[in-house]
């Protein structure tokens, strides 16, 4: 049996999970397969009850929370990723709590549902979307099973880690088999390819596909030389905790706490706001974005050390404007790479996008560890290695499967297609998402994918990576 989170009437998780459901086929060397549509229980296990009683009185709900674990199974991380994509869990301590326990209760029953299937199955292979939200728990509980498991989201493609493997133990964390690894070599023409990409990326406002639409603005009457640190802020209600948990539970924390550590050594420092915190096509999230960062910008106002930079400002025009001296913090964002090309120093979590093989940031996996990294001089940071640099930018935008290659499993899609642009072929998306009618949704869907269904799904099962 193989099991989705998503059915086939869903567009565009349609082709990701047919094409998984095949590969799991053909890796097991099976005739069929069954699929059955994850569904979740109303309620949770008495066990699980009785768990989250437990919980309370330890007085877990109120600190250690990330860490949270049940049967083996992690639960507080996504839970809380989940609860700070809402607005409201910023505003007030009831409304975080309200959207906290909802949420613990919600993983139970999740996990109970799991229990259900894998007794009434012989599942093989599950897909599972968004695994860093709540749905991460179910990513947990089945990677102890001896099965395939599939899922997707930057800087990864779609892939799957077949568990039926010791080797591939370490990838339980979910973090571990998201993050970029060193799992191929590139040629000297591979990074050669790579630098002249980077110089483009770097210096072209709106190259990069999902940018593209970003209005940025001209800042004047500035003195960048003047700073000692740059930070850039982060979305607040969108991938939190997806690559792990450093002690921070949100990116609203973690900032607030880097200016206050900055502001105690009397340091200049500018807070770069997120260009997408002025998009107005992505939804009600980077609204939110927006005003959370407001929070922060009326409490630092009136401190003459910290300058809050709230418009959409482009980075490579900040970069020729400052000291080289100047330190980059971020907490996990592409942001470092560009930081690091140019020959700058930087701080960042080790929670980010790639693994602890690449040397390209001063990192920190704790608070204590993050503030001793704050406060020590600039000669003891170390720098980025060049070639690790390249290798991550290679693998973001220029490898066959990554984002902007052919082989992306969306851009198998559009290309097919014959979408012209990553722009034209989301606004396609977007009605076909805003059908209500599933079955209507599918039969829109076909019509326009007409004969070449099967064509689509086969590559891009062809292309899914199994760890």
């Amino acid at each position: 049996m193989f099991i989705s989170t998503r059915d086939h009437n869903h567009i565009p998780y349609r082709h990701i999970v047919l094409a998984s459901q095949l590969k799991t086929k053909k890796i097991l060397n099976l005739s069929k397969i069954e699929f059955t549509f994850f569904r979740s229980n109303k309620t949770p296990s008495i066990k699980y009850f009785l768990f989250l009683i437990k919980l309370f009185l330890n007085g877990r709900f109120f600190s250690n929370r990330a860490n949270i674990k049940f049967e083996n199974v992690e639960i507080g991380r996504f839970v809380l990723a989940e609860t700070y994509k809402n607005y409201d869990s910023y505003l007030s301590n009831v409304k975080f709590y309200f959207h906290f326990i909802r949420n613990l209760y919600r993983a139970g029953k999740l996990i109970y549902s799991a229990k259900n299937y894998e007794k009434k199955f012989k599942i093989k292979g599950v897909y599972i979307d968004h695994c860093g939200y709540l749905n991460g728990v179910l990513f947990s509980f089945f990677s102890n099973k001896k099965i395939i498991v599939y899922t997707n989201n930057y800087p990864s493609n779609l892939y799957g880690v077949n568990f039926n493997k010791l080797k591939n133990k370490i990838y339980r964390k979910y973090e571990e088999s998201l993050k970029l690894k060193k799992i191929k070599k590139l040629t000297e023409k591979n990074f050669r390819i790579t630098n002249n990409f980077s110089k483009k990326m770097f210096t072209k406002k709106n190259f990069i596909p999902w940018m593209s639409l970003t209005k940025y603005k001209q800042v004047k009457n500035i003195d960048f030389k003047s700073f000692d640190y740059i930070v850039y802020a982060h979305s607040f209600t969108d991938g939190q905790l997806w690559y792990g948990y450093d002690g921070f539970e949100n990116t609203f924390d973690w900032l607030n706490f880097t200016l206050n550590e900055l502001e105690k050594k009397g340091k200049k420092v500018l807070v770069k706001a997120h260009p997408n915190f002025y998009r107005t096509t992505y939804g009600i999230q980077d609204i939110w974005d927006n005003k959370i960062f407001s929070i922060l910008e009326k409490k630092f106002k009136n401190n003459p050390n910290i300058y809050i930079l709230n418009e959409p400002v482009f980075n490579n025009d900040i970069l020729k404007k400052i000291n080289k001296k100047t330190v980059l913090i971020s907490h996990h964002g592409t942001v470092l790479l560009e930081a690091s090309y140019y020959g700058f120093k930087s701080i960042c979590s080790y929670c980010t996008f790639f693994n602890k093989q690449f040397k390209v940031s001063n990192t920190w996996n704790s608070k204590k560890n993050y503030r001793i990294l704050l406060n020590s001089e600039y000669k003891k940071l170390i720098y980025s290695n060049k070639r690790d640099i390249l290798y991550l930018i290679y693998m973001i935008f220029k490898d066959e499967k990554s984002y902007s290659g052919k082989n992306f499993w969306s851009n198998i899609i559009h290309n097919a297609l014959g979408f012209k642009s990553w722009h034209e072929w989301h606004k396609k998306i977007e009605i076909f998402s805003n059908t209500k009618n599933p079955e209507q949704r599918v039969k829109r869907f076909k019509k326009l994918v007409k004969n070449k269904e099967n064509m689509i799904i086969k590559k891009i099962s062809k292309n899914i990576n199994v760890l």
